[in-house]
């Protein structure tokens, strides 16, 4: 007699070892029977990539740090994103942790899994190595993405000059005045008046 048989598609939602058992009802001629194997799945790997917007920054500007989680191979479900974070870390203040939220991929060769976002205000000026770390979770390895440096430039200034009187004699004072502008506010700091190269004063703002 030919053995009769039964196939299912099933994708696990968690990676380790599972206990598959298989029992058969039995019917008017055959006997009932029960068949058990071992199922180890192993955790989907993961690649993880940071991008910064905008890099460089300006001094008040907000930086959008975007991490995308991959896995390989192409098969997932959603629930595979439970419970999973990335951490951001190398900003001032210290690691920020964020949710992956779930976002499906046409890619052939790997799936976009998910994107976390961390949003950074008034980042100081300087210059930042940031690192963003997926967590991973009971079905996906965790991964940490090559490292971001963030710039972050001085706001713009605008300086005006003027003199008076202008023209002027040998011997009247002359005054110098400028004005300094900026994007946020008042700038503060110092002025040095030149005379060609040569150092004529220094005022404060």
């Amino acid at each position: 007699s030919q053995p009769a048989s039964w196939g299912s598609d099933h994708v696990f939602a968690t990676s380790g070892q599972h206990t598959i058992t298989a029992t058969y009802s039995g019917d008017a001629t055959h006997s009932p029977a029960t068949a058990t194997l071992i199922e180890t799945v192993n955790p989907l790997a993961t690649t993880t990539a940071l991008q910064s917007s905008p890099n460089p920054s300006t001094y008040g500007q907000s930086v959008t740090f975007t991490a995308s989680v991959t896995a390989t191979p192409e098969q997932f479900l959603p629930n595979l994103l439970n419970s999973s974070t990335v951490m951001f870390s190398g900003l001032p203040g210290g690691p920020v942790t964020a949710s992956v939220v779930f976002s499906p991929s046409s890619s052939s060769s790997s799936v976009t899994i998910g994107f976390a976002t961390y949003t950074a205000n008034s980042l100081p000026v300087g210059s930042y190595p940031v690192i963003a770390t997926f967590s991973g979770n009971a079905s996906l390895n965790p991964s940490t993405a090559a490292t971001v440096t963030q710039i972050v430039n001085p706001a713009a200034t605008a300086t005006t000059l003027s003199v008076g009187p202008n023209p002027a004699y040998a011997t009247p004072t002359v005054t110098l005045a400028a004005h300094v502008t900026g994007v946020l506010g008042t700038p503060s700091g110092t002025i040095q008046f030149l005379d060609g190269g040569a150092p004529l004063a220094i005022a404060t703002l």
